[in-house]
């Protein structure tokens, strides 16, 4: 009997025990609020870095954290575009905490925009790359596709036979899939993202390179660059050659066309390209003959860290 009795007796003192442990975890709960206008924040976070327990706000800016033991704790209280706020809380019973966030200014990082260029076995996607020097040498009076159509994965053809009407398909992928680009700006048609390269007539006689891209287009621009990417540099601050030319072109189909460019630095860091010309040409098919008044003109500089 005398065992049995100290059995209930530590049975009774385990169970007593047990009661005030439990009875011990106390509750930490409150509202949060903006501290200039008083408005509820909901989301925010409230938490207790010792006890690694924490709670977010609801709909009315109340949170409420259980089963907190006794002891004094550091409690974080954050929410996104206001100030953290850290404190040290004794718990001895529940805790009643509302807390006033104060708003906190927010710059951002800047965000730069600038082109690169892919380099030769460094950069990994399928690329090519045009010189200006090849370009002028092997294009002559031909829209620029038609120079392209050299490069593998690349097909061009003349369509309708006239001057612009060129049409240019990249790994199968037509004009529409493709993002052309004009020293990094866009030139696809804004509604079809078609192409018209009657519009760039003389293009090729100012360009420093072509960078062509195949594949899946990395364009930060709202192209559906599926075929590829096209950019095309024109000559600029970046080239350092001055130049004078004066040419005259003839050609099939009674073709004749004159132009004058050059490139010139007008102090160490200022230059300016200009190019002026003028063409006739009866065309491949009837009807289909024209005549162009072509001019291009750019200035610009670099200062320190700064282009113009």
């Amino acid at each position: 009997m005398k065992k049995i009795y100290r059995m209930m007796s530590l049975l009774t003192f385990l169970v007593l025990t047990l009661n005030v442990s439990v009875a011990q975890t106390h509750k930490v709960s409150g509202v949060i609020t903006d501290a200039a206008t008083g408005e509820k924040l909901i989301g925010a976070n409230v938490y207790i870095t010792d006890l690694n327990v924490g709670a977010v706000t609801n709909a009315e800016g109340f949170y409420t954290i259980d089963n907190v033991k006794e002891g004094v704790f550091e409690v974080t209280v954050s929410y996104i575009g206001y100030l953290k706020l850290t404190k040290n809380i004794k718990i001895k019973g529940d805790v009643k905490l509302n807390i006033a966030l104060e708003a906190s200014s927010i710059l951002l990082d800047e965000t730069v925009v600038k082109s690169t260029k892919a380099v030769l076995r460094e950069t990994p996607i399928a690329f090519s790359q045009i010189k200006g020097e090849d370009l002028e040498m092997k294009l002559a009076s031909r829209d620029i596709p038609m120079e392209l159509s050299t490069l593998p994965g690349i097909y061009a053809t003349p369509v309708g036979g006239g001057m612009g009407d060129a049409a240019l398909h990249l790994r199968g992928f037509d004009q529409r899939n493709i993002a052309v680009m004009i020293n990094g700006v866009p030139v696809n048609d804004m509604e079809t993202r078609s192409l018209y390269w009657s519009d760039w007539q003389g293009l090729g006689d100012v360009i420093d390179n072509i960078d062509i891209q195949r594949g899946l287009g990395a364009s930060p621009y709202s192209i559906n660059a599926v075929g590829g990417l096209i950019n095309m540099t024109t000559i600029g601050v970046g080239s350092e050659k001055e130049y004078v030319k004066v040419k005259d072109e003839y050609g099939s189909n009674n073709l004749f066309k004159e132009s004058i460019s050059f490139h010139k630095k007008l102090s160490k860091n200022i230059s300016a390209t200009a190019y002026v010309a003028a063409m006739t040409w009866d065309g491949y098919a009837v009807d289909t003959y024209a005549r162009s008044y072509t001019y291009f003109f750019s200035i610009g500089g670099v200062f320190g860290n700064h282009s113009l």
